[in-house]
């Protein structure tokens, strides 16, 4: 993970995502989330007390798929405040997770 504010990247966290079955439920049946609210809405809130500690507010998250299979999720987070995804930032996740799946189909 990569803070802008501290400019630093860090080995971000491992996370059960199991605890999270509306979240898993919209990653498997969408190309990306685009939660403004993360804390409030229904595909991410129940998520609320680990996004708290680093203060996240608004995600976008894009499933990594081979073969119809989700392999990973990237994960673009706004701190501090909400925020309002647009259409080409949610595309251009797609698309970078696109490029991802490829690089893990090649190795």
């Amino acid at each position: 993970a990569y803070y802008r504010d501290r400019q630093q990247y860090v080995l971000p966290e491992v996370i059960d995502a199991s605890g999270f079955p509306n979240y898993l439920e919209a990653l498997h049946t969408s190309r990306a989330i685009d939660a403004h609210n993360a804390i409030r809405d229904p595909r991410t809130r129940e998520m609320a007390e680990s996004l708290r500690p680093r203060d996240t507010n608004a995600m976008l998250d894009a499933s990594i798929r081979i073969d119809g299979q989700v392999v990973g999720v990237l994960c673009l987070e706004q701190t501090g405040r909400t925020r309002a995804w647009q259409s080409d930032e949610i595309a251009f996740a797609g698309e970078l997770a696109d490029q991802f799946a490829q690089v893990i189909n090649n190795h």
